[in-house]
């Protein structure tokens, strides 16, 4: 895993400029959101969904809604050991430090999704029917929520994410229940929903860190009076939905006439139907739309932008995400293009399109178990231990992070040049996994890389083993007997995976490819040279987990960075790494120099390392630093030097080394020299 003081190395990597901050409240003039400067303002924010609001899905319980995960919980142990991992649960998923590096990668809003039980009882559990309980717990952490977003200078947007009763029939969204009254099916639910609006705009009323009030997400629900399915995409009035709206948007501006109001439609945010007329009972309001699995193309969308242009009010996409990078840098590129702001789902939860993926292999006992049929049943000792050890692994320095996500949202968007996945040297082991972070056909090629299922209506799995990283590249769990857990498989004819590698050290290597299959061949490009002229045919291993090598022997590479194509050219071969090994049978000061100047003799004895440098050019060479490798490419000794070479000198080091192959590299002003020796 990933620890957080590596993630802080690289969270920068590929950040959008933090010139563009809060400034004022949010406000909307036209089709545009602005600041209070009258600058247009792109929302860019992250939804922390799993915090105040379980889904089963996203922690892959075989129950769907927070209550139902609950009391699967507390039949399993107790209330007391329950009500102990909600409390700690709510303490550990989402901390001040999260939201230094949401900032920190370029997102400038967090939209929370609020759970109402943390702020009043449920209708049947309040004294008296009609009135509202208030509890501290959900005000007070959404006020410090608030103020770490003022610490570190980004919006919060407050999102109603299970309202009272429960506002859809997709129920693990809203928390619903089907043997209690939902927000439809109770005025007592309709006017708590009321009154907690209310009661935020009472509080936020002058809270310029609070970008806005998204009132009720994801409605999804087959209204009386109206055709369509029971999630209310077929639905032509509204009605209820927009009675609602009237009566909340006249409750919050009865306090506050400060804050933007957000308004999404039913069937999941996206329709609008008997809603257009809000654009003009409200002065400062948008509409929000939801979007996952669908083209990235103004095509899809066409209706929301013809209803902008009708309103003349802005969009705003409030919810997305779920897809591979591809899809994800297409969204941000067609949203900033058509100036809509976005926000992501979700920041962490198990699975690898997030910011950060959780793994627990305790957890397994949880989600192993079906209540419904008592499948798999833990007893109340392993549950209790399966529960204390996600309460430690939903902490964020115990998360895998997932830089190729956060590069794919705040990076390739903006232009950000390929990157590194990890650094990688030469000699030394690249793992196939670890390529190059960037667009398809830049940084690496798979011929399926995202999911279309609401659009063409069959779902296509952009990682087939949907493991270790987010792209189009297939990825699975690999049993070989050194790996780094993972190895490319599916592959097919035509595929490619590109690696940067900033330090090579020059040399002639032998390339090994580690690969099990029946039947391939590959070829690696560095630079611009194929290492081989025929393509490299893999052997037949016997099995996609049994792993045999390929060698191609004597391939030089010279000092400095190189460019590394992996070209899959028939495929059907899993691989797990290319290995170079340096070939110490040649003597690089005899068959290769840098520039006018070369590395002579070299000497070691007595602790101490003697290198003779010919200088055959004009100017004078100082030597600036010397280290030396094994033939691993480990890094043994760095000594900075203070020698200059004329025509002809000796640099001397100390250096312990045992008996064996080594390679030292001198830098100098006037370029790098190396030579392998044996001491």
């Amino acid at each position: 895993m990933k620890k957080l003081s590596i993630i802080l190395l690289i969270v920068l990597i590929g950040s959008y400029s933090r010139a563009q901050n809060v400034n004022g409240f949010l406000r909307t003039n036209a089709q545009e959101i602005e600041n209070a400067s009258g600058e247009p303002f792109i929302i860019r924010a992250m939804g922390p969904g799993g915090w105040m609001l379980q889904e089963g899905y996203m922690f892959g319980t075989q129950v769907g809604t927070q209550h139902e995960i609950r009391e699967m919980l507390e039949d399993l142990t107790d209330k007391t050991t329950t009500d102990e991992f909600y409390e700690k649960w709510l303490e550990n998923f989402f901390t001040e430090a999260d939201v230094a590096l949401i900032a920190d990668w370029g997102y400038n809003s967090i939209r929370v999704p609020l759970h109402y039980n943390l702020f009043t009882l449920p209708i049947e559990q309040e004294p008296v029917l009609g009135e509202n309980t208030w509890l501290d717990k959900g005000f007070v952490m959404v006020d410090n929520l608030l103020s770490w977003c003022e610490n570190h200078d980004i919006y919060l947007i407050l999102d109603l994410h299970a309202a009272p009763g429960g506002q859809g029939k997709n129920a693990d969204i809203s928390d619903y229940d089907p043997s209690k009254p939902g927000l439809w099916e109770s005025e007592f639910n309709r006017s708590k929903t009321v009154a907690l609006w209310k009661k935020f705009a009472e509080r936020y009323q002058d809270k310029q860190y609070i970008g806005g009030y998204d009132l009720l997400n994801e409605t999804n629900w087959g209204f009386v009076g109206d055709t369509g399915n029971e999630n209310g995409c077929g639905c032509q009035s509204n009605t209820p939905l927009l009675n609602l709206y009237h009566d909340l948007i006249d409750a919050i501006r009865e306090v506050d006439t400060n804050h933007l109001i957000f308004i999404e439609g039913n069937c999941w945010a996206n329709n609008f139907a008997g809603l257009e007329s809000l654009a003009t009972y409200d002065n400062n309001l948008a509409f929000s739309f939801h979007k996952y699995w669908t083209y990235n193309t103004d095509q899809v969308i066409d209706g929301l932008l013809q209803m902008r242009e009708r309103t003349n009010v802005p969009l705003w996409l409030g919810e997305t995400g779920e897809n591979s990078n591809t899809w994800m840098t297409d969204m941000v590129k067609q949203m900033e293009r058509l100036g809509i702001g976005w926000s992501t789902w979700a920041y962490k939860q198990i699975d690898c399109d997030d910011p950060f993926s959780i793994y627990s292999d305790k957890w397994k006992a949880i989600t192993n178990y079906n209540p419904s049929t008592g499948a798999n049943r833990p007893s109340a000792s392993v549950a209790s231990a399966a529960m204390d050890d996600m309460l430690e692994k939903i902490k964020t320095e115990n998360c895998k992070f997932n830089p190729d996500v956060v590069y794919a949202l705040t990076g390739s968007p903006l232009g950000e040049e390929r990157i590194p996945y990890t650094e990688h040297t030469i000699p030394g082991v690249i793992y196939a996994v670890d390529y190059d972070m960037g667009e398809v056909r830049d940084a690496w090629y798979d011929k399926v890389y995202q999911n279309n299922h609401v659009s063409t209506g069959e779902y296509t799995a952009w990682n087939e083993g949907y493991a270790y990283r987010n792209d189009g590249v297939d990825i699975e769990g690999c049993s070989d007997a050194v790996s780094n857990g993972f190895n490319v498989a599916w592959t097919e004819d035509g595929e490619w995976l590109r690696y940067t590698v900033n330090n090579v050290t020059e040399g002639y290597y032998d390339i090994t490819f580690r690969v099990a299959s029946y039947s391939s061949t590959i070829n690696l490009r560095i630079n611009t040279q194929l290492i081989s002229s025929e393509h490299i045919v893999t052997p037949q291993t016997g099995g996609y987990q049994v792993w045999r090598d390929v060698t191609v022997e004597n391939i030089y590479l010279p000092d400095g960075p190189a460019e590394l194509t992996l070209l899959i050219i028939k495929g059907g071969l899993n691989l797990n790494y290319i290995k170079f090994d340096l070939n110490p049978s040649t003597d690089l000061g005899q068959t290769k120099k840098k520039g006018e100047s070369l590395i002579g003799n070299i000497r070691c004895s007595n602790d101490q390392l003697q290198i003779n440098i010919l200088n055959e050019a004009s100017d004078p060479m100082k030597v600036e630093r010397i280290k030396v490798y094994d033939l691993q490419g480990q890094l043994l000794l760095v000594e900075n030097g203070q020698s200059v070479i004329y025509e002809e000198g000796t640099v001397a080091i100390e250096a312990s080394l045992s008996r064996g192959f080594y390679i030292v590299k001198v830098e100098s002003d006037g370029g790098n020299l190396t030579k392998s020796f044996v001491k």
